[in-house]
């Protein structure tokens, strides 16, 4: 992944999330290929995938603090950096 470039997508649950994560630990395990070294387990890809994530704040709003929205419970949102792999 190139510095500096991300993408941001909405979406939620587990379809959102499933080929994301697999995404991620195909990009460690290539990694750790091209470099020679032995190809993470799967509990090693999870402790780093884990380790990688970072808890966001929820939104102000479902619409981003623009507008009068109806009340919400924003839930917690989970976010995965891999370019420092």
């Amino acid at each position: 992944m190139q510095a500096g470039l991300h993408l941001y997508v909405g979406g939620s649950g587990s379809s959102m999330a499933a080929p994301h994560l697999a995404g991620a630990a195909l990009l460690l395990a290539r990694k750790r290929q091209l470099t020679g070294q032995p190809l993470p387990s799967p509990a090693e890809i999870e402790q780093t995938l884990l380790a990688k994530t970072k808890m966001l704040p929820p939104p102000k709003d479902k619409y981003g603090g623009l507008g009068n929205p109806p009340p919400i419970t924003p839930l917690p949102v989970k976010i995965l950096t891999v370019d420092q792999f």
